[in-house]
């Protein structure tokens, strides 16, 4: 693969042809940068995958593929990156054949020929931990305890407590919710049903007595409207069984919640008793002290486990997405963008050094090449390359970014490239002007010829293209001549109150309209 072939296209915008449209006063003879806001993060990458486009080397749907591919190869780099770490925490990782091993040392299992399963091994270690082999040997004196052993056991229980802590508050929640919904449904119904309620029952007989619009009488009472009536008393009476029956609920789910707190810290003051007995046991290793301080390693294993067994699992997509990389490669396999791409740089290169040779700077002599994958404009000479950052004084710096992105707009310009034909460059001449310039006076002898130059060059391009492009220069010089004069548009300073904000613009407010 070319060296050209390393900048991934992405999918350009029109925000992304303005790295080719603007030059501000701090880029325009930067020697180490060389598109506008090049220097921010992430920003060469972006300009190094847009310019294929953008000359052309590449369609829109080559690049919107080519997108879609980089984003693929993502995917699955992420998802591989997720599977491996499911894989270091399931019950088959090398931790957990550790343990295993250990707890056969420890004489909590039993040695097996074969090699368990990866359903096997969190089986096996569970066994270790609850099983009935004893750790200890008989006590030597009543006095005499183990409670490392005791720890362990408790915490097993306060494990399967926790366990039927949630799954109670989880069928509460459940009722809760189906309360709740089903006390929405029956307030729309009553709701619906309430409108009869118009209808004016007699006192002596509780049928309809009158219609609810006219009030004029009714002769017998309507059949389905008493069923009607019916339902809506069952409704409020649903309504308040439901009503008097969910606090209830949220009290008992509230209860079962503050236990769940009270089991977890019980939990938690459990695992530190048993790392206290694991340190302990450290200091004394016997047969039996050993196999409790495996089990207290188990217990800690499996709680991880479980832990990321109730977390969402990892969906192993990379089949899928294999395919997809696979039918776009193919797809793109027989892409020509490189040679295409690296064709197009050869003769906007040429172009750089034509105009470089006409602003005569140094390196001019030399073939100049555009380099996109470092960004810089190159100098290929005898002595090896010589990149814009070492090529000498501001005056080359500013003069190859001007002889590029002319170059640039030209291709654009002739081969129809999706970018705005416009360059705005703010204050070239500060190259020959001191710092501190404050517009009285010109630059002169051969300052001046060289500034003359670069708005020449300009010019010149302008022309060639017939007004295809539009390069706009903000400047604080003011030049004789008519390579510059004949081309100003207006001279805004603030001794003849043409400032670029025009003063009608500008409206001063008041305290009272602030507030």
């Amino acid at each position: 693969m070319s060296a050209v072939a390393r900048a991934q296209t992405i999918a350009p915008s029109i925000r992304h042809a303005l790295y080719f449209c603007f030059q501000a006063q701090n880029e325009v003879a930067k020697p180490d940068l060389l598109f506008h806001s090049q220097g921010e993060e992430w920003r060469p990458n972006t300009i190094r995958g847009v310019i294929p486009y953008f000359l052309g080397a590449v369609d829109p749907e080559q690049a919107a593929l080519r997108n879609r591919l980089r984003l693929l190869r993502r995917d699955l780099s992420d998802l591989e990156s997720k599977l491996a770490q499911a894989r270091d925490l399931g019950p088959a990782s090398g931790q957990a054949r550790a343990l295993l091993t250990e707890a056969v040392e420890a004489g909590l299992l039993l040695h097996r020929d074969s090699e368990p399963t990866a359903e096997e091994v969190l089986g096996l270690l569970r066994f270790a931990l609850e099983g009935s082999i004893r750790l200890e040997p008989e006590p030597r004196s009543e006095n005499d305890s183990y409670p490392l052993a005791a720890a362990i056991g408790r915490r097993a229980q306060l494990r399967r407590a926790v366990g039927q802590s949630r799954a109670r508050i989880a069928d509460l929640k459940r009722a809760v919710e189906e309360n709740d919904d089903f006390a929405g449904k029956a307030r729309e119904q009553r709701r619906r049903l309430a409108s009869l309620g118009l209808m004016r029952l007699s006192p002596d007989t509780s049928q309809v007595a009158q219609r609810p619009v006219c009030d004029s009488p009714i002769a017998s009472a309507n059949t389905t409207v008493a069923t009607i009536m019916r339902d809506l008393e069952r409704l409020d009476g649903d309504l308040q069984v439901i009503g008097s029956d969910t606090p209830a609920l949220q009290r008992q789910m509230a209860q079962e919640e503050e236990q769940l707190q009270q089991l977890r810290a019980a939990l938690s003051r459990s695992q530190d008793e048993i790392s206290a007995g694991l340190r302990a046991l450290q200091q004394e290793p016997d047969q039996a002290q050993r196999a409790a301080h495996v089990r207290g390693r188990i217990s800690l294993y499996l709680d991880t486990t479980a832990q990321h067994v109730s977390a969402p699992q990892v969906e192993d997509r990379r089949d899928d997405l294999q395919r997809q990389i696979a039918d776009l490669e193919e797809l793109l396999s027989d892409d020509t963008q490189d040679d295409r791409l690296t064709s197009y740089l050869s003769l906007i290169s040429q172009n750089i050094r034509t105009k470089a040779t006409a602003l005569e700077l140094d390196h001019s002599d030399s073939p100049i090449r555009l380099d996109v994958n470092r960004l810089p404009v190159v100098a290929d000479t005898a002595d090896g390359p010589v990149r814009l950052a070492d090529m000498g004084s501001a005056e080359n710096h500013l003069g190859y970014h001007v002889a590029t992105l002319l170059s640039l707009h030209e291709w654009f310009s002739e081969h129809r490239g999706p970018v705005p034909r416009t360059l705005i460059l703010d204050q070239p001449s500060q190259v020959y002007f001191p710092p501190d310039y404050t517009g009285e006076a010109t630059p002169q002898g051969t300052d001046l010829s060289h500034l003359l130059n670069v708005y020449r060059t300009i010019n010149d391009t302008v022309q060639a293209l017939g007004g295809a492009l539009q390069v706009i220069v903000v400047e604080h010089a003011d030049l004789a001549g008519p390579l510059f004069h004949d081309h100003v548009v207006e001279r805004r300073r603030y001794s003849n109150n043409r400032a670029l904000v025009p003063p009608e613009w500008i409206t001063e407010t008041t305290d009272d309209e602030d507030e």
